[in-house]
């Protein structure tokens, strides 16, 4: 199993990720990974941004989208960043896609919300084109006539870097089956949404004839002494960021109204001591997860207790060689 992590979005933005980024490489961790939304706290609006800055100080991690919010790009220039962002990075990108939900979002990039299945299939199969080196021909709303195009830089990964797609309704799945490498699963499924989603990919792989090569999913982290003292410690941050950055409708798991921050805590996070986080990761990685991504810093949290929550996931949990 390899481990990420998602540092810091806000703060000394560079001095924060790299100082957490370079610990948690010292401790194992194989990749660092950033998330989108817009208007959010925790969340950073130019993933690419980031990802070709922080890279050029990270030489031996992975770096990645978890996830950008696809619909809302030009699948052309985003194309063109990535591929231009996987020679920056001799071939380290990972590239995390997922349709998003939040109607506000939307509004502010002028994109319709209900073109979104549409934008991310019709843009996933482009970029993958794109990016193996072929032509394409793009028709623009208005245009005089079909435009013949094909990326002058490719990536150095061959056939192209890798797309993980992430989400939970059934046609997401289907989705990262008939479109992407890997399925990406979110920080918001309870840990039975997770088993449940799981195996509906297993199932729609066979029904492919695609083989199952695991599957990536991202969990907010923490460890402490007690259990008690992790979740006072995360208490407030997990109020700002999920229980409260979260209650904007239309996430397909969160129908049934808000969720107190004990409902996040016991149900969809690794929360408490080491003991207990290994046997729940022990149960993911038998279930087929085979890249965990720990959302390692939340905001309010001090960087100081950052720090010792990637020290302590180093030698408590990613030290246990014969478990993961």
């Amino acid at each position: 199993m390899k481990f990420g992590l998602i540092p810091s979005a806000w703060g000394n933005l560079k001095e924060d990720i790299l100082r957490q980024a370079n610990l948690a490489y010292e401790l194992g961790f194989s990749s660092v990974m950033v998330a989108e939304h817009h208007g959010s706290v925790g969340f950073l609006p130019s993933p690419l941004i980031t990802l070709a800055a922080i890279s050029q100080h990270l030489p031996k991690m992975e770096i990645g989208t978890t996830a950008a919010v696809f619909p809302l790009y030009d699948p052309i220039r985003f194309a063109a960043d990535c591929a231009v962002l996987d020679r920056l990075t001799d071939g380290r990108l990972i590239v995390g896609l997922v349709a998003g939900y939040r109607k506000s979002e939307f509004d502010l990039f002028n994109v319709s919300l209900k073109e979104r299945a549409r934008r991310m299939d019709n843009g996933i199969k482009l970029i993958s084109e794109l990016w193996e080196g072929r032509e394409v021909v793009i028709n623009r709303p208005g245009g005089a006539h079909p435009i013949r195009y094909r990326l002058g830089l490719l990536p150095i990964q061959k056939p192209r870097p890798p797309i993980w797609i992430g989400g939970w309704a059934p046609r997401a799945v289907d989705r990262a089956v008939r479109l992407g490498d890997k399925l990406l699963a979110g920080a918001v499924g309870s840990f039975s949404d997770v088993i449940s989603t799981m195996r509906l990919y297993r199932e729609i792989l066979q029904r492919a004839q695609k083989k199952f090569n695991g599957i990536s999913l991202m969990r907010v982290a923490y460890i402490a002494k007690t259990s008690e003292q992790a979740i006072r410690d995360v208490k407030g941050p997990v109020q700002r960021m999920y229980v409260e950055g979260y209650s904007e409708p239309g996430h397909p798991l969160l129908k049934s109204g808000s969720m107190s921050m004990l409902d996040w805590v016991n149900d969809r996070f690794l929360v408490g001591t080491s003991s207990t986080i290994i046997e729940s990761i022990a149960k993911l990685k038998k279930e087929g997860v085979d890249h965990l991504i720990l959302r390692v810093a939340l905001p309010g949290l001090p960087e100081e207790k950052i720090l010792q929550n990637i020290k302590m996931f180093g030698e408590k949990i990613l030290s246990q060689k014969g478990i993961f």
